[in-house]
């Protein structure tokens, strides 16, 4: 598998643009890798180049096969099999059809919802109390790091009460989104994600970016705070938006597996004014 480009499928609507922009945005150029290309579908170096040129359109087989390859997720391979078969199709009838496919699974991956999985969906009761403050996900993602294993401690860190993240952590650990052992504190095992149209998003939202407000006054060198109000086309607009979601994506893949050592927050504002 090879995922290192920065290039979003979704912003194609040709494959063969696609697969010429991620050769170009690999290590060296992606020097070598028609090569392995070519091996992994079990063809010629020749036909790889023509693949890539438009002169030879991939077959549905091979599309596959290279889609497996490049690493796609499954909404990615979605998307990538559906420009392969529109570029195949012999017929306007069977193009509207799968523009229409494309559309819609294009659509599907602009919702983050599609793009960050999670473990446990809360429930509404739930919901209104974990998202009600910034300090029930920010106590429990401390609660993963080995350094923070007692109210004591997260309390310090937080500069807050400590019968406040005493009472914080009673409702984690009731609700399994915290855990306790001989050890101490640990996460529960459970990752959630808060749907676009959940009542509870905008209160989560504004939670973090309050906190993040108060985090610019410090001016550490580890944090970073950037806004750039601009003007640009609607397709480079539309681009951003996707490379955005992209970056969303990548960052929870690395986070999932990644060992807990600092807390850290993302937040990202790309708005139209």
């Amino acid at each position: 598998m090879v995922k290192l480009s920065m290039s979003s499928v979704f912003e194609y609507e040709s494959y063969i643009p696609y697969l010429n922009d991620w050769l170009a945005n690999l290590p060296n150029s992606g020097r070598g890798v028609k090569g392995k290309i070519a091996a992994h579908l079990r063809v010629s170096s020749s036909l790889v180049s023509f693949f890539f040129k438009g002169s030879k359109l991939l077959t549905p087989e091979q599309a596959s096969i290279l889609s497996d390859f490049i690493g796609h997720t499954e909404l990615e391979a979605d998307y990538f099999y559906l420009l392969v078969e529109f570029e195949r199709a012999g017929n306007q009838r069977l193009k509207q059809n799968l523009q229409r496919l494309l559309q819609k699974t294009k659509a599907e991956a602009l919702e983050v919802k599609s793009r960050v999985k999670k473990d446990r969906e809360l429930n509404a009761e739930e919901k209104s109390v974990y998202y009600s403050s910034w300090i029930y996900t920010g106590v429990r993602n401390l609660s993963a790091i080995d350094s923070f294993k007692d109210t004591k401690t997260i309390a310090e860190h937080l500069t807050l009460p400590f019968e406040t993240v005493n009472e914080v952590l009673s409702y984690l650990l009731k609700i399994g989104m915290v855990e306790q052992d001989e050890q101490g504190l640990k996460a529960g095992p459970t990752y959630t994600h808060i749907d676009q149209e959940s009542p509870h998003v905008n209160k989560h939202r504004q939670n973090w970016r309050l906190r993040g407000f108060q985090k610019m006054e410090q001016k550490r060198p580890d944090n970073l705070f950037y806004s750039s109000p601009m003007s640009l086309s609607e397709k480079d607009s539309e681009r951003v938006r996707l490379m955005l979601l992209d970056m969303i994506s990548k960052s929870v893949e690395i986070m999932r597996p990644s060992e807990s050592q600092v807390g850290r927050c993302l937040n990202i504002d790309w708005f139209e004014y």
